[in-house]
């Protein structure tokens, strides 16, 4: 069928605040009869020392950013996204992506269970958008679809399928990192902690608690399980973020995938549809 180093934020608010009050707004106007509205040479030093202090401050402010590695409670929660997802059956998920200077906005449904994902995907300059299915072997599109969600049951014809190429599309390699989110088990705790998994921080995701986990990279050990993404060149590493909430569930991923592109943001929610394409030609 189908076939760089980073600034913080505090840091930069400091330097402002050092460049603003060293200004000459500070200055006097030369005024005899007012002499201490004028910079003396306390004033200086007392500056210097407040911005010594603030900037103090926001070094350590700054370092509490630093990543670390999985604690065992940590590995043990990512271990169980996939199977989350394999267990939940199907899921929402949307995203936008720029392929070859092209955006894209897909609005679809995967099943992990069957491995196959299908939505709509809106077209460059055009007011209706396209419907797409997928699964790791190749990836279909159909006639352009009405505003809104994607029919269901999908149409069974007027599709047109080729190869599912991760390694020459940007869009493709999202739909097959997609289709690596499910698995029929929890993976393997253990070894994913010897991984170079990282904890990032804690956030929130539309009101919900999660912790944000930076995933293996391609040198993970077999059997780690959390399959690293495909990258599409030799000039840099895919990367994958979790967002996941205190059950296990994914709530978003953000997929860099080499080139010196901006990363690929997917937000993932429940669904309660049934998504079967065994159908489709």
């Amino acid at each position: 069928m189908i076939g760089g180093n980073r600034t913080c934020p505090l840091a930069v608010t400091v330097a402002r605040i050092r460049f603003q009050t060293s200004s000459p707004a500070w200055s006097g106007t030369g005024s005899t009869s007012h002499p201490s509205i004028g910079p003396t040479r306390a004033g200086r030093w007392l500056r210097a020392v407040a911005g010594m202090l603030l900037l103090a401050l926001a070094l350590t402010a700054c370092a509490g950013e630093t990543t670390r590695p999985l604690t065992t409670a940590e590995s043990e929660l990512l271990a169980l996204t996939r199977f989350r997802n394999f267990d939940a059956g199907v899921r929402s998920v949307s995203f936008a992506v720029t392929d070859a200077g092209t955006r894209y906005e897909v609005d679809a449904w995967v099943d992990f269970p069957a491995g196959t994902g299908y939505g709509t995907v809106q077209l460059p300059d055009a007011e209706e958008s396209a419907l797409l299915a997928w699964t790791s072997q190749g990836v279909a599109t159909a006639a352009t679809a009405a505003a809104g969600p994607a029919p269901l049951p999908p149409p069974t014809q007027g599709w047109t399928s080729s190869e599912l190429l991760p390694g020459q599309s940007r869009l493709h390699a999202v739909l097959a990192v997609l289709l690596t989110l499910g698995n029929d088990r929890p993976d393997n705790a253990v070894l994913l902690a010897q991984t170079d998994a990282q904890w990032l921080r804690e956030d929130t995701v539309t009101g919900t608690d999660v912790t944000v986990f930076r995933g293996p990279s391609s040198d993970a050990p077999a059997g780690a399980g959390i399959p690293a993404p495909p990258g599409l060149d030799e000039s840099g590493a895919a990367e994958v973020r979790y967002w996941v909430a205190e059950d296990g569930l994914l709530h978003r991923l953000e997929v860099t995938l080499g080139g010196g592109q901006d990363a690929v943001v997917i937000d993932l929610d429940n669904a309660d549809v049934t998504v079967d394409l065994s159908q489709l030609q």
